[in-house]
């Protein structure tokens, strides 16, 4: 069950991080 909210939580965190790169490159 941990896992399960552990996903979606780590992916959330990633994404804004993996957007932040490109767009602080794109600047």
């Amino acid at each position: 069950p941990a896992f399960t909210w552990a996903v979606p939580e780590l992916v959330r965190e990633i994404k804004p991080e993996e957007m932040d790169i490109p767009i602080r490159n794109k600047r």
